[in-house]
């Protein structure tokens, strides 16, 4: 058993991985690419994660159990409650998202953007308003980061959830004309929603409430 604990506890640590109990979630900041700017939160179920762990430590059919990989995450002292994410200190034993991946307010702006767009529901979108949104919340958060650079972080968020940016030839006919757009994966024109004055405001208070 102690085995099977040591080597999930060698996942957990090569990951920086972290036990939420209220969601049952595994998650660790990375990037795919490698680039800074395309770090994202991944979160996995403890079933995907013991699928993982088999498959690259053990042998798929392993005893590992999720009592072994709950039991190495209690040891390393990486179990918390729940997780939130702001920008100011939280109660002991809640995991702050923010906190613990040391990123910048643009990230932080980028990551809780993605979050209100995906609370609505929303699958498709004109880039437009995307951008609208986030250089108001950084003017208003007052941040002097450099724009190219704030803006890698966005499409690094956003793209890491999956969303792609279709600009230049890739530009998507919508209403007679060609756009830019953020789409997910199997969506069409006829799912893009053009937000109103109304739901921009209130996708900007509801990031800029997380954040200031």
């Amino acid at each position: 058993m102690s085995i099977l604990i040591d080597q999930a506890s060698e996942y957990i640590e090569g990951k920086d991985a972290y036990y939420l109990a209220k969601e049952g979630q595994v998650v660790y900041f990375t990037s795919i690419t490698g680039r800074k700017s395309d770090q994202v939160w991944v979160k996995h179920s403890m079933t995907e994660t013991i699928r993982i762990i088999r498959a690259t430590k053990l042998t798929t059919d392993s005893e590992l159990r999720e009592h072994h990989v709950l039991s190495a995450f209690q040891e390393l002292g990486r179990v918390y409650e729940f997780g939130a994410k702001s920008r100011h200190n939280v109660s002991e034993g809640v995991f702050n998202f923010y906190a613990h991946s040391n990123t910048s307010l643009s990230n932080q702006a980028a990551i809780a953007l993605s979050d209100a767009l995906a609370m609505r529901g929303i699958t498709a979108c004109l880039a437009s308003d995307v951008f609208t949104l986030f250089w108001n919340l950084l003017e208003k958060l007052v941040s002097t980061e450099d724009k190219n650079s704030a803006k890698d972080k966005l499409l690094g968020v956003l793209c890491g959830v999956g969303f792609d940016h279709k600009y230049g030839s890739r530009r998507v006919l919508y209403k007679g004309k060609k756009v830019i757009v953020f789409m997910l994966p199997d969506t069409k024109p006829r799912d893009i929603v053009e937000m109103s004055t109304e739901m921009l405001t209130q996708i900007f208070d509801q990031v800029y409430g997380v954040l200031k």
